[in-house]
């Protein structure tokens, strides 16, 4: 035991002994103390570029982020293994664009704090940025002998500046992932290569890229790559096969294919959304990555940028000035890389990866370009590495563009953290990134193209962030009722509802950044009405509005009774539309008189009135006006912190066998295919439509469609037109139409097919129109015939 003892203190003494004379030998050696003078230097100076945005709270895509990190919590081989709703629909997180690495990433930083936390989640992401700084010093020292120059001039580039002040995206690791592979790579350090490289495929897909490129080290001096150099090279797509089959075996889906299923939609792949997205791309490179030298022999790249300045229409002069000034500047950056050829593997690193980043995105994301920030700005070190006074000034460039974007940055995503919820405990918000994430967590829930009216329930819409009309019934029952603007302390804009600013999209603009002095963002607040199944009329829309029309064609319309609540203000408006006189009249039960007002229409009449409503629980609706002059009164919608108030005997609606597609209800049961309603009559439906009924339980049931085609249909979309019917899947029924007008497509059914039908809950029924008019200059839509009413009756 003595004996073992005193061998355990003498190898602990040599292990002791071998650490300090390594320390000792480090820290003498004078390369050493460069190094670690220049490592301690980067560090700081990658810390002091951060540390003013380390509270900048939750935006952009980092919210579906944190979802999957909390699904990696919950189910840690499966963490895609769910749905979330992106832009109003319920998308399957299988088919996000990014593998699952980063939300493990996140969830190790859950785990170690706990709970989620805005700062300690930035500070954790310190780590991946400081990774960046360092693996960039690595590769540099690969490439020249000014590799401190080249690694904070990396750290300071605007784009690798705002991409790694997130809390939560994948932009810092992957980004880190890559470098660190690409240096150990060519410093021939295969085994730590192939893993760097296959985590980092496994956090972004365009890390995929790489290894093509890498490979050019090789072929460049046609030498033939040892086993481990491909091994290395395999390993990022190894891992994600890998990955894919893991998937497949516990879900028995492949999370490739439900990405490619989302990528097919032919919208992305159009060649005017690859075109600007590659325009907007130009700009981000002349601009975000570095400082590229300027020279006369490249100023015919004003003319890329004049083009594009004529091309685009909406812009106003000082955005078309700066449009041209980036495409000009991208131009100039491309063909600096090209004349950069002494330096073969950077210049064709660079330039192959711009060409994929074209290729393969849609979106002109800034981010899209990281990859090849660190071979462009070591080219840049590598021309003017012998000239101090440029190095620090493209430094100086670097960090004061990229602070400014940072700070825009910031506040776009500040702003939405403050944005107060409306009344109550449950509401819908309509829109994306940080706004839905800060709005769900104070208790709404994301509005789909599904979702219902409740009585009385509040929607949150931004203008800005995602936020359109998702069709759904909700949305075509509620009424704006407020709105607040939301204003940053930067004129600098990265997305911004004015300017044309394409940092996160090129949908918004083609500008990598903007100016302006207008609000960021509207936040509307709407509330939908609570009357939908009440006495009030029949509910419909009229030129965008919720309007309550009334039956009777008398020329006394009567009156009805609605509760009011007692509390908060009525919004409502007084509609008709025809020629004549028309008498509105609210009052009390009591007959006292709230609001009398007549009218004389002559068209189109829609007149927003307020009703204070301190003490009144309810009040009567009166309307006097002559047959054929369609009257109502719109919105009928009480803004209040109160819950809304209950209708006597109202009962949860009920699916329909006839749809009068005036009916805004009907809206419900419409599944695909449809536009909004026109005229507060009817509705234009696209070639190809769906909806659901209810069969009926009678012996004698017919199937009825009411068609209109408007006076120049026929010669729009060549005549004749066939309409075809299906039920639940089978051919029922098909006509052919050879003039405009009026038209009913009705077919009885039979005994068998209806039996049939009775086997199913609900009838699915698919309308097609063959010809139609396509879509032009002044309608973007696909028009297949007007409907006025589509379902089954009985008894006929």
């Amino acid at each position: 035991m003595d004996t073992d003892e005193h061998r355990l203190k003498g190898t602990r003494s040599s292990v002791f002994l071998c650490v300090h004379q390594w320390l000792t030998d480090f820290f003498n050696n004078p390369s050493s103390k460069r190094l670690a003078r220049d490592l301690l230097l980067l560090a700081a100076f990658t810390l002091a570029l951060h540390a003013p945005f380390l509270r900048q709270p939750v935006q952009g895509d980092e919210v579906n982020y944190l979802d999957m990190a909390a699904h990696v919590l919950q189910q840690p081989l499966t963490p895609l293994n769910f749905e979330f709703v992106f832009q109003g629909k319920m998308v399957d997180a299988a088919g996000h664009p990014h593998p699952p690495l980063n939300a493990y990433i996140l969830a190790v930083a859950w785990l170690l704090r706990g709970h989620f936390s805005v700062f300690f989640f930035h500070c954790f992401y310190l780590l991946f940025t400081l990774g960046i700084s360092f693996a960039a010093y690595a590769l540099a020292a690969r490439f020249t002998s000014r590799p401190l120059w080249g690694a904070l001039l990396i750290a300071a580039s605007p784009i690798v500046q705002v991409n790694t002040n997130t809390l939560a995206s994948p932009e810092a690791p992957a980004l880190a992932l890559l470098l660190i592979g690409a240096a150990a790579f060519f410093g021939r350090w295969f085994w730590l290569a192939g893993i760097a490289l296959a985590l980092a495929g496994l956090t972004e897909l365009q890390a995929l890229a790489l290894p093509p490129i890498l490979l050019l080290a090789y072929l460049m001096k046609r030498e033939r790559p040892p086993l481990a150099a491909w091994c290395a090279l395999a390993a990022p797509y190894l891992a994600l096969g890998g990955w894919q089959a893991l998937q497949w075996a516990l879900t028995g889906r492949l999370p490739f294919v439900v990405l490619a299923g989302y990528a097919s939609n032919p919208n992305l792949s159009r060649i005017g959304v690859k075109a600007a997205s590659a325009l907007a791309l130009l700009g981000h490179l002349g601009v975000l990555v570095t400082l590229v030298p300027l020279a006369w022999r490249r100023l015919w790249g004003l003319a890329p940028g004049l083009l594009a300045g004529f091309l685009v229409t909406d812009y106003p002069w000082w955005e078309r000035a700066l449009l041209v000034i980036f495409v000009a500047l991208g131009v100039n950056a491309l063909v600096w890389l090209w004349e950069s050829r002494k330096q073969p593997v950077l210049a064709a690193w660079c330039l192959l990866y711009f060409a994929f980043a074209c290729v393969a995105f849609f979106a002109g994301a800034a981010r899209y370009l990281l990859p090849l920030a660190a071979p462009m700005v070591l080219l840049f070190v590598i021309q003017f590495r012998d000239r101090p006074r440029v190095l620090w000034l493209a430094l100086a460039v670097n960090v004061v563009l990229g602070l400014n974007i940072s700070f825009a940055a910031y506040e776009f995503a500040r702003v939405y953290a403050h944005v107060a919820p409306p009344p109550g405990n449950r509401f819908l918000v309509n829109g994306e990134w940080g706004f839905r994430y800060y709005m769900v967590a104070k208790g709404g829930e994301p509005l789909q193209d599904v979702s219902a009216p409740i009585p009385g329930e509040w929607i949150v819409a931004s203008d800005l962030s995602l936020a359109g009309k998702y069709d759904s019934l909700a949305e075509e029952t509620a009424v704006p009722l407020r709105s607040v603007d939301l204003r940053v302390r930067t004129p600098l804009r990265l997305v911004d509802r004015h300017a044309h600013t394409g940092f996160s999209s090129a949908s918004m603009g083609l500008l990598p950044f903007s100016f302006s002095n207008q609000p960021l963002d509207r936040i509307t607040y709407s509330r939908t009405s609570s009357y939908l199944d009440g006495p009030a009329g029949t509910p419909s829309e009229f030129n965008g509005h919720l309007v309550y029309l009334l039956d009777d064609p008398g020329a006394s319309r009567g009156g009805f009774r609605l509760p009011l609540g007692s509390h908060g203000t009525l919004h409502f408006a007084l509609f008709a539309n025809g020629t004549g006189p028309a008498t509105f009249r609210i009052q009390r039960v009591s007959g006292e008189v709230l609001f009398n007002e007549t009218v004389q229409v002559d068209g189109d009449l829609w007149e927003p009135h307020k009703l204070p409503l301190a003490g009144l629980d309810e009040a009567v609706f009166l309307v006097d006006a002559p047959a054929g002059l369609s009257v109502g009164w719109g919105e009928l919608v009480v803004d209040s912190n109160q819950p809304p108030p209950e209708l006597p005997g109202a009962k949860p609606p009920e699916m329909l066998s006839y749809l009068q597609l005036g009916d805004i209800r009907s809206r419900a049961q419409l599944v695909s295919g449809w536009y909004a309603i026109e005229d507060g009559a009817w509705r234009w439906m696209a070639p190809e439509a769906e909806a659901t009924l209810r069969p009926l339980p009678d012996q004698a049931v017919q199937f009825e469609l009411q068609l209109f085609f408007p006076p120049d249909f026929m010669r729009r979309a060549g005549s004749p037109v066939t309409v075809s019917v299906i039920l639940n899947g089978k051919p029922f029924t098909s006509a052919m139409y050879f003039e405009p007008g009026g038209h009913t497509l009705a077919k009885r059914v039979p005994p068998e097919l209806l039996g049939e039908l009775f086997t199913w809950p609900t009838t699915h029924v698919s309308i097609r129109v063959n010809p139609y008019i396509p879509p032009n200059a002044t309608d973007q839509r696909a028009l297949g015939a007007v409907v006025q009413g589509l379902g089954f009756v009985a008894g006929r």
